[in-house]
C-alpha cells in the first residue's frame, strides 16, 4: 500500500469512528466534549512523564487516556447531580484539569520539552512511517488502531442502537423501560475519550473535535 493510500485510509477510519458517535453528542447537547477531552489530557501527559521518565508516544497516550476518561466521568458526575447544566459541567471540569496540567509542567517539567504535538496536534503525514508487526505483516499503526476502534464502535452502535436512541431523545421513558440513561451516557462518553486519544498520534485532538461535531451538526 502506498504512503498516500495509508494517509487517506487513516483519515477515513478516524472520520468513520467520529461519525458513529457525533450524532449522539449533538442530540444530547454535549458537542464540545471532544474539545474538553483534548484540553483535559494535559495533566495525564505530565503524570505519564513523571512515572515512565520518557516522552515516548505510547507513554504519553497512556497518561492522556487515563485523564480523558477521568474528564468524561467527572463531567457525567456533575451533570447527574442536576445542579448545573450539561454545558456548564463541561466548562467546569476541563479548565480545572487543563490548569492542573499547566501547573504540573511549571512545577516538575519546566526545563523539559514535552512533545505535545504527538497528542494535541498530530501529524497524519507521518502515519506510513509509524508501523507495527501483525503476524508476518508490517502495517501502519494508525490503520490497525483506528480500524479496530471503528469496528468496535460500529458493533457498539448496532447492538445498543435502541438504548442509545431512547436515552438520547427521551431519558424519562428510558427509565420506565429499565434502561439506565446514566450508564449509556457514561459508555458513550468513554467511547468519545477513547476516540480522541487513539486519534492523537495521527490527526490530533483538534481535528477529532471537528470530525465529531461538524458532520453531525450539518446532518442535524
Amino acid at each position: 500500500m502506498s504512503d498516500a493510500a495509508i494517509i487517506v485510509l487513516t483519515a477515513g477510519l478516524v472520520a468513520t469512528a467520529c461519525s458513529l458517535l457525533g450524532p449522539f453528542l449533538i442530540v444530547r447537547r454535549v458537542a464540545l466534549l471532544g474539545d474538553a477531552v483534548s484540553h483535559a489530557v494535559l495533566p495525564g501527559i505530565v503524570v505519564a512523564f513523571l512515572i515512565f521518565q520518557t516522552r515516548a508516544p505510547l507513554a504519553m497516550i497512556i497518561g492522556a487516556a487515563a485523564f480523558a476518561v477521568l474528564c468524561v466521568l467527572g463531567i457525567d458526575a456533575l451533570r447527574t447531580t442536576g445542579l448545573v447544566a450539561d454545558d456548564a459541567a463541561i466548562g467546569l471540569v476541563f479548565p480545572a484539569l487543563f490548569a492542573l496540567g499547566v501547573l504540573g509542567i511549571h512545577r516538575w517539567a519546566d526545563q523539559l520539552h514535552l512533545d505535545l504535538d504527538s497528542t494535541i496536534y498530530g501529524e497524519i503525514a507521518f502515519s506510513p512511517f509509524l508501523t507495527m508487526q501483525v503476524g508476518d505483516l508490517t502495517l501502519a499503526r494508525s490503520v490497525v488502531i483506528m480500524g479496530a476502534v471503528a469496528r468496535v464502535y460500529l458493533l457498539l452502535v448496532t447492538i445498543f442502537w435502541k438504548e442509545l436512541k431512547v436515552t438520547s431523545f427521551d431519558p424519562d421513558f428510558a427509565r420506565t423501560i429499565r434502561i439506565s440513561p446514566r450508564l449509556v451516557a457514561r459508555v458513550l462518553l468513554v467511547a468519545v475519550a477513547v476516540t480522541a486519544v487513539t486519534a492523537f498520534e495521527s490527526v490530533g485532538a483538534i481535528l477529532v473535535v471537528t470530525l465529531l461535531v461538524v458532520p453531525a451538526a450539518t446532518a442535524y
